[in-house]
């Protein structure tokens, strides 16, 4: 499973995911946000969340990088938690959910066609219809 962003809400779906068994790999472009989960840290402040990562780490559930590459070939889902925030006046700017899916795009090209589609879902804050004319 691929999380793209490990801001708060990144790095919290994680580390539930982790206490339920699945290999998880948190991708974010700010090497600052991949380098604590690296090394089993938090790279956000959340009562516990630090715990379930470092168990995460240390079990080789849990790696982070700032490179999707070809990595997603055994994936079954990406989670999709990058920031929407608000637009001047009305509406959101969905620039990096648009950004993270273009580089997952990119990267399924290579994807062997034997493998089960990959279901890619969105804990990003967006609008009705988003997935269609975004993702």
């Amino acid at each position: 499973m691929f999380f793209f962003g490990l801001d708060y809400l990144g790095a919290a779906n994680a580390a539930c995911l982790l206490t339920e068994d699945h290999k998880v790999v948190g991708i974010n472009v700010r090497a600052h946000k991949t380098a604590p989960i690296i090394v089993g840290l938090s790279p956000v402040s959340e009562p516990g969340l630090e715990e379930l990562l470092a168990a995460g780490r240390e079990d080789g559930w849990l790696s982070a990088d700032t490179y999707v590459g070809g990595q997603p070939e055994d994936a079954d889902m990406a989670m999709i938690c990058v920031g929407g925030p608000p637009l001047m006046g009305s509406g959101l700017d969905l620039i990096q959910v648009g950004a993270v899916s273009e580089v997952l795009s990119v990267a399924l090209k290579t994807r062997d066609p034997v493998h089960d589609p990959l279901i890619v879902t969105c804990r990003s804050i967006m609008y009705p219809g988003a997935m269609e004319e975004v993702v």
